[in-house]
């Protein structure tokens, strides 16, 4: 996990070879995942728009714990931000990296995205996104 904190940013290359976009139009904007939920989260898969054809998870073998964040290098083509985001939640243990427990957000303009901090809502025992977004 050092590592992966010492590096602190993670690249993802988001686009389809349906698209066929050429690389020199390809754009890149940087968003921040915070995690403040008492868990950890041990994997970040993003779909196109509302697929639930998951990725590869960006964290890859490590974990995001509770108090840390992480940049994330979104790499796009125009007319490709909205996207679904898959977060799941686990264990530090290698074993049990995966407890069943996850969130999915729909729709989520990551072109404009700035952090999504992952929170919890103490009285009703379950996590909470809190978003900010950059205005255009």
């Amino acid at each position: 996990m050092k590592t992966f904190l010492a590096c602190g940013m993670m690249v993802i290359g988001l686009i389809w070879a349906g698209h066929g976009t050429a690389a020199a139009e390809l754009r890149n904007h940087q968003f921040k995942i915070s995690n403040r939920s008492g868990l950890y989260i041990t994997e970040i898969r993003v779909s196109e728009g509302n697929s639930k054809r998951w990725k590869s998870d960006i964290l890859g073998q490590d974990a995001l714990g509770d108090d840390e964040s992480v940049s994330i290098d979104f790499e796009y083509a125009p007319g490709t931000c909205v996207r679904s985001l898959k977060i799941v939640y686990g264990d530090r243990d290698e074993s049990s990296r995966n407890n069943g427990k996850y969130d999915v957000f729909e729709k989520v303009d990551l072109c404009r995205l700035r952090t999504l901090t992952i929170g919890v809502d103490d009285t009703a025992s379950k996590t909470v996104p809190s978003w900010e977004f950059e205005s255009r």
